[in-house]
């Protein structure tokens, strides 16, 4: 890929809010997170900087871990810690 390819690339991820994840001489992975119409989007705009490979996942929900000095638990150590 070259400079000017690269330097494009770049500014596409900035204006999606995306994130460059990798980096090889030859191939760059980008993360997107969004709805099906943004991602269609971006990769409307890539393809002709040429694609190799389009990974989506669909919907995912992650639970979040309660930190033992977070507000929520004002300090306390869960139950099951102790």
């Amino acid at each position: 890929m070259d400079e000017r390819t690269r330097s494009e690339l770049d500014s596409i991820v900035t204006a999606f809010r995306a994130h460059v994840i990798d980096i090889g001489p030859r191939a760059i992975t980008v993360e997107l997170t969004g709805d099906s119409e943004k991602i269609k989007a971006f990769i409307s705009i890539v393809r002709p900087l040429g694609i190799k490979e389009v990974v989506r996942s669909g919907k995912v929900a992650m639970a979040r871990t309660v930190q033992p000095n977070s507000d929520n638990n004002h300090g306390r150590r869960p139950r099951d810690a102790e």
